[in-house]
């Protein structure tokens, strides 16, 4: 980096001294890399770390800008350049690091060649950020490309080619294409397996995609089946505690009650919460999301009362852990108080959810579309609990909130009309009963 900063500071005209810009650019990395800080606290030390950080980021992105507005071509230029775009993207701006890495890439292309690795590395980083910018089916189709030409240059059965192929499986599905996903990540899974062995981490990665990747294109009970042999074979290496073991065993679960299992999807989820506490602890995120699984398999089984208890339950622990107000507390209410209605308490139902409109309308705002939704439920409980000219009011008054934020078209805006005016209905006949 030092050849970098001296040949910038030699081409700005009454800029500081070579020396000088040399002495600051190494303290700022150094910094960045943790030394010379002073240990008062570990509160201050990661301040001061991620203040010297982001000192050394903009220096980089500052000679970096430079060097492409000067058209300086040396390596260490071009590398200056490739290191701010990647900077760029992990301080959140994902189309400006894709935007910077694409002209990066045609200057490598042109300078290099376009089969030169570091070009191929390049259109890497184009992909990468393309879809981490939201831009899905532009890195699904960057990195299938990319995978053609690394297969070409370096051999089908490269690292790099396999790995190319593996991103663009993940990016195909996040697409809408699930199916492709999940044959390409197969095929994948076949290939890893060829090369490095059934047991490889790698293998065991591509086989996990393409076990949820076949679940989204609708194939539950094909996906269930083969989380439920990943999560053996993973328990057989990796032991029943490893975290991908549970991890697998949770996914297995899940894509069991997709495939009208309820019951089963209910049992294994308890099963893996008593697991998950026992190695994780009972507080830990991974347990309580179990806990939540579990309570939801339990109603859709039947027991809609277990449900309820089990909710709030967790609602009460996710408070403690997580706060009242953290969205995880306010969803869990939102399913303790779904199946208090289911259970045969309707007016209790109502209730609770007037009270989670409440703190939504507090913690998200009143036109945020959880809060509506929220008030919508409140609405379709009182009408159960015996209510419905109530229902119809509050019906009323949500259709046109949702009107005025989502229009008068929106799915969500209609099923609100169209409730206020089923409920009109019933009030109507309860009024001409004797």
């Amino acid at each position: 980096m030092q050849v970098l900063v001296t040949e910038l500071a030699n081409r700005v005209p009454g800029g500081a001294s070579v020396e000088h810009e040399v002495q600051r650019f190494h303290s700022l990395w150094d910094a960045a890399a943790g030394e010379d800080f002073p240990e008062p606290s570990i509160a201050s030390a990661e301040q001061e770390r991620n203040r010297a950080s982001s000192e050394a980021s903009d220096a980089i992105t500052a000679l970096a800008e430079l060097a492409q507005e000067r058209k300086l071509v040396s390596s260490v230029a071009l590398s200056a350049r490739h290191n701010a775009a990647h900077w760029r993207g992990e301080a959140g701006d994902a189309a400006g690091a894709a935007a910077a890495f694409t002209e990066l890439a045609k200057d490598r292309a042109r300078l290099l060649g376009a089969d030169h690795p570091a070009t191929l590395n390049t259109r890497h980083e184009v992909a990468h950020w393309h879809g981490h910018a939201g831009n899905v089916a532009a890195a699904a189709a960057a990195f299938a490309e990319l995978a053609g030409d690394r297969a070409r240059l370096l051999g089908a059965d490269h690292p790099d080619t396999l790995n190319t192929r593996h991103n663009a499986a993940h990016w195909r599905g996040e697409a809408g294409d699930a199916a492709g996903a999940a044959a390409d990540f197969t095929e994948l899974a076949k290939d890893r397996s060829r090369l490095l062995g059934r047991d490889d981490p790698d293998t065991l990665s591509a086989r996990h995609n393409a076990a949820g990747w076949r679940g989204e294109a609708g194939d539950a009970a094909g996906a269930a089946a083969d989380f439920t042999e990943l999560a053996k074979d993973r328990s057989r290496l990796l032991g029943r505690d490893d975290p991908d073991t549970l991890s697998a065993r949770h996914n297995a679960a899940g894509w069991r009650g997709e495939a009208k299992d309820a019951a089963g999807a209910a049992a294994e989820y308890i099963k893996i919460a008593k697991d998950r506490t026992r190695v994780l602890g009972a507080d830990h995120p991974d347990t309580l999301n179990t806990r939540h699984n579990a309570a939801g398999w339990r109603g859709e089984a039947g027991d809609a009362a277990g449900a309820a208890a089990d909710y709030t339950e967790l609602a009460k622990d996710r408070d403690r852990v997580l706060g009242a107000d953290h969205p995880s507390t306010l969803n869990t209410r939102h399913n303790a108080a779904h199946w208090r209605g289911e259970a045969g308490d309707p007016a209790g139902a109502a209730a609770d959810y007037t009270e989670l409109a409440k703190d939504r309308a507090r913690v998200l705002g009143a036109d945020h579309p959880s809060t509506l939704s929220t008030r919508h439920e409140a609405a379709h409980w009182r009408g159960e609990a015996g209510d419905p000219a109530g229902a119809t009011a509050d019906f009323t008054r949500v259709a046109k909130d949702r009107t005025r934020v989502l229009g008068r078209d929106h799915p969500a805006t209609v099923m609100s009309r169209q409730s206020a005016s089923s409920w009109r209905r019933e009030a109507r006949k309860q009024r001409r009963r004797p």
